[in-house]
């Protein structure tokens, strides 16, 4: 609030008081010293956090010696304090793979700003690491702002597994196969999910790690034929 001093002295350490809506009256001290004339502003601590709905101010000064108590030391204001927050989520509505996109949606305003520089109401993001995006959210009322954050979680890439055992398969026996990579791994076309596999019989074999679904290294095991090099990952 803004206090003028319309005496003829200097004025300072004085009390001033707020009522909401007829409520206890909170006491705060003017330290400032203000000079005749002059108008400085007070801001009352602690301050309050108001509902929705319509509040009226008492705002008061006290001041000892005061000549004309009665008619300049007193205001009174209404204050509307209007419904409004910022709701933000991740329409993916779970952690994404290195490399994929997230898409974040916020509603409650008419305007909004996204901290990577998107200024609609959704945003797709394409994150290497896990981040954290903010959107600034403006109402019909452009006093009404609100700020809502929201984290994308990012799955490393998957390591690159590599396989190793005989390539060699004679007519009647076995081989394992050995996958460098021992969790989250899934062996085709066996569907098994072990460390290593035994198989039987001659063709590709392949291993997958699969935090992120990636398909990892191809090898084949013929009768008779070397260890075929991996494939890259995709």
């Amino acid at each position: 609030m803004q206090v003028k001093n319309l005496g003829a002295a200097s004025q300072s350490n004085f009390p001033i008081f707020y009522s909401r809506n007829g409520q206890t009256p909170v006491q705060n001290t003017f330290s400032q010293t203000i000079a005749p004339g002059e108008t400085k502003t007070h801001t009352f601590t602690p301050s309050i956090s108001m509902g929705s709905g319509s509040h009226t101010f008492r705002v008061w000064t006290k001041l000892t010696g005061d000549q004309n108590a009665l008619f300049n030391d007193t205001l009174v204001t209404t204050v509307q304090q209007l419904s409004f927050n910022a709701n933000t989520y991740n329409a993916t509505n779970a952690p994404i793979c290195w490399g994929d996109y997230a898409y974040l949606y916020s509603s409650g305003g008419v305007q909004y700003q996204w901290s990577n520089g998107a200024n609609t109401y959704y945003n797709y993001v394409n994150p290497a690491t896990t981040t954290t995006y903010y959107v600034t959210v403006t109402g019909e009322n452009p006093n009404c702002i609100d700020v809502d954050t929201l984290t994308v979680v990012v799955v490393p890439p998957p390591a690159q597994p590599n396989i190793s055992g005989n390539s060699v398969l004679c007519s009647g026996s076995t081989v394992t196969l050995s996958s460098s990579i021992t969790s989250n791994i899934v062996w085709y076309p066996t569907g098994q999910t072990t460390a290593s596999i035994t198989v039987s019989q001659g063709g590709y074999y392949y291993v997958r790690h699969k935090p992120c679904q990636r398909l990892r290294n191809l090898v084949g095991a013929f009768p008779g034929a070397g260890l075929l090099p991996g494939l890259p990952g995709t």
